[in-house]
């Protein structure tokens, strides 16, 4: 078995109780081309999308789309990471039309494009209450901020969406600038 922190190669878990397995496996090379040779020839099932490839699916659907409506800036980015957290965290599933609600709440059009771009990929909501997805919550839950000046920020989500804390400013000529507010204590790391 791995360690916590590895991911295994091939694992397949079978809940006796209801008979809800797991199965994780490599795609192989077979016939020429790529497949997930156990659960589509044995099984003959249908694998399912892992957690992480739908996040990152979402992502790049939720950047193109907002691409496409002139809608891609740092704060849409923050955004959208702060949507996908809150929906792991509170509702333990992914819903593309929830997150498209959350992500496009101004904008029909560019909501019913996000839906409709994740319909066959993602037609279901993702149940994540029973697995461990910590893992992608871990990545999500702060927001890294690059600054051109060369300044890196790493602020947790609350702080980031509290007002009080944190507020982006943007200057006439088309800059940014970051007020960061209420600070008690300084440390050096």
């Amino acid at each position: 078995m791995p360690s916590a922190s590895q991911t295994p190669d091939e694992a397949l878990i079978i809940n006796r109780q209801n008979q809800q397995y797991y199965l994780i496996e490599k795609r192989i090379k077979n016939n020429g081309s790529f497949a997930n040779y156990f659960s589509e020839n044995l099984l003959q099932v249908k694998p399912e999308q892992s957690v992480k490839k739908s996040i990152k699916m979402m992502e790049q659907t939720a950047q193109k789309v907002a691409d496409d409506f002139n809608q891609d800036d740092f704060a849409f980015q923050s955004k959208m990471k702060s949507a996908i957290y809150k929906n792991l965290e509170e509702d333990q599933e992914l819903s593309p039309e929830k997150l498209a609600d959350q992500l496009f709440d101004s904008n029909l059009t560019a909501r019913l494009t996000f839906v409709d771009e994740l319909k066959e990929t993602i037609p279901e909501p993702i149940k994540v209450s029973d697995i461990d997805h910590s893992r992608q919550t871990k990545k999500l839950e702060n927001q890294k901020l690059s600054l051109s000046n060369g300044i890196e920020l790493l602020v947790p989500n609350h702080v980031y969406q509290d007002a009080e804390s944190v507020e982006f400013i943007q200057n006439q000529n088309g800059t940014y600038s970051i007020l960061i507010k209420n600070i008690e204590d300084i440390q050096s790391k």
